[in-house]
């Protein structure tokens, strides 16, 4: 697996991160060859494996869409109307969603079409919405430390 990079688009960022999405898509739709999966990375994680984009993207292929996540190492509370805790979630069962992550072009060109104003909200319960129409889910890969952050960067090198 090796990246063409000829098929890498950069494009200016915009407000926020959902803004500057919409803008990668409108870009990657103005372009002559279709494009049939799209990564979606932030800047905050430079380092990024090729083996995980290359993870992601076959998932993305055969799912419809894939992300990576991490184990949860913090408590993870739920607090209620009164502000009081109600319950304390179960670490095992849920992670930690970051970037990089990879769609199908028309699912997430679609889930964005949706989304005028560029609520993460809406964009997840689209993608979610479209992954159930056709039963298929999106996958998760996870596997501790394979991304860095900018801020973490001294810690590993």
């Amino acid at each position: 697996f090796s990246i063409d990079r000829n098929k890498v688009l950069v494009v200016s960022g915009e407000q926020t991160r959902h803004r500057s999405i919409r803008a990668g898509l409108r870009a990657l739709h103005k372009k002559e060859s279709p494009v049939h999966v799209v990564v979606v990375h932030d800047a905050v994680r430079p380092i990024v494996p090729a083996g995980l984009v290359e993870e992601l993207v076959l998932a993305a292929d055969q799912h419809g869409a894939a992300g990576f996540t991490r184990p949860l190492v913090s408590t993870v509370v739920q607090g209620g109307e009164d502000g009081f805790l109600e319950r304390t979630l179960d670490r095992a069962t849920h992670f930690a969603s970051e970037t990089p992550q990879a769609f199908q072009f028309n699912i997430l060109m679609s889930a964005f079409s949706k989304d005028v104003e560029g609520s993460k909200k809406v964009l997840y319960s689209q993608v979610r919405k479209r992954r159930r129409e056709k039963r298929q889910r999106i996958r998760m890969v996870n596997e501790e430390g394979r991304t860095l952050k900018t801020g973490e960067l001294g810690k590993e090198l």
